[in-house]
């Protein structure tokens, strides 16, 4: 069970399939900057050196372990194959494990962290307490009106939140099917085409139903309304280091997973890879990296027994 907060439950998990070197810098980053538990999720293989820790809570799947019947979660354990094949089509094993959690968690509060992410403050502890103060989503702006990929149809929606450190209201997700969730998860549903509404990523249709059913909290910039910026210098995301995106990704594609996947993607998912896998792990992958810049120069700055910035004199 999650741990209480304020009378309400809380349930806090990563995912780690396929990429378990992860688990060890953003487990040992969270710890040090936050007291409550978190679950992490992937296989048996990946959580064998995970940190022994009363707050960490393994969830080991047997990807040779079958639970359910036909199409329905009809079990409390997640189905091991089921998943396993939807992650060989990249965010489809994210989508299952999500809408498992959704539909089998009881805690109010579910708040998800992307594995490749480091803490360097208690940003989780900001993220609780705005779903106590009666939002319903909270995190980082995924700016719609300003989205950095000027797409022009989607300038009259409001922003949704990244989902890399984020919490919702459980209870206020709409009713769906399992199948029904799954697709709402990766993106836009009949619904949505319906409407004429477009979806830019994962979670986005959901976030949509939830705001509709109470505040959200954009924890970047919370005085900019819903169409605003995303401020990289504000005390949130000061405590929290971004990598880059996909850096999971391009673990398991290092390991010979996701050959269903695009091959822009790949390479720069496996790009992303190398630079977490060189400053974070000290692994030379023999992947090419870009010229060292801004990201790298604040990686080299972590601090790794207390997780903070080392002061440059």
């Amino acid at each position: 069970m999650g741990q209480p907060y304020n009378n309400q439950s809380v349930f806090i998990w990563t995912e780690v399939f396929n990429c378990g070197e992860l688990a060890d810098i953003v487990v040992r980053s969270f710890l040090c900057h936050h007291n409550e538990s978190i679950h992490v999720f992937g296989y048996t293989q990946d959580l064998k050196t995970l940190i022994n820790d009363p707050r960490v809570i393994p969830m080991p799947i047997d990807p040779t372990c079958a639970t359910r019947r036909r199409h329905l979660p009809l079990s409390s354990k997640i189905d091991g194959p089921y998943l396993q094949r939807g992650y060989e089509m990249g965010h489809l094993g994210t989508a299952r494990l999500w809408a498992h959690l959704i539909k089998n968690r009881h805690e109010d509060f579910l708040i998800h962290i992307d594995s490749d992410l480091i803490f360097i403050g208690s940003a989780v502890d900001d993220v609780i307490n705005a779903l106590r103060n009666s939002a319903v989503l909270a995190g980082t702006r995924r700016m719609y009106k300003n989205n950095l990929n000027h797409l022009e149809d989607v300038g009259r929606l409001p922003d949704c939140v990244d989902t890399m450190c984020f919490g919702f209201n459980r209870r206020k997700v709409p009713k769906s099917t399992f199948p029904g969730l799954i697709r709402r998860l990766r993106g836009q549903t009949w619904r949505d085409k319906i409407i004429g509404r477009k979806i830019i990523d994962f979670f986005d249709s959901i976030s949509f139903s939830l705001m509709r059913k109470g505040p959200t909290a954009y924890l970047c910039s919370p005085h900019d309304g819903p169409s605003g910026f995303r401020q990289v210098d504000s005390p949130f995301m000061n405590k929290i280091l971004e990598v880059r995106s996909a850096v999971g990704s391009g673990c398991a594609f290092s390991k010979g997973y996701g050959k269903k996947v695009a091959d822009t993607y790949r390479v720069y998912a496996l790009e992303s890879y190398s630079i977490y896998a060189y400053y974070l792990l000290g692994i030379e992958t023999g992947i090419s990296r870009p010229t060292p810049g801004e990201l790298e120069s604040n990686l080299k700055s972590i601090d790794k027994q207390n997780w903070n910035r080392i002061e440059s004199k």
